[in-house]
Formats: C-alpha cells, structure tokens, sequence
C-alpha cells in the first residue's frame, strides 16, 4: 500500500513540475514576442 501512495505522490510532483516549466516556458514566449514564438504559445494554450 505504501508504494501506491509513492507512487501517487511521486506522479503529482511530476505534474508540478510539468506546469511550472510550461508556465516559465510561455512568459518567456510572451517576453519575446516574436511571431513564431505567439504561435507556440497559442499551440500551447490549445492543450
């Protein structure tokens, strides 16, 4: 039962981790503000 819980925490902790890269990734994106880089960022806001 312990590994389970592990497991699960381990999981959130990725999906953390996941949302605060991807959140970094757009600031710089809108820093930027080239063209190409607004449309990764509308790619991104699609998922």
């Amino acid at each position: 039962m312990s590994e389970i819980m592990m497991l699960l925490i381990l999981i959130l902790v990725f999906a953390i981790f996941i949302e605060v890269v991807v959140f970094v990734i757009r600031m710089v994106l809108k820093s930027k503000k080239t063209d190409e880089e607004e449309t990764i960022d509308e790619v991104i806001d699609r998922k």
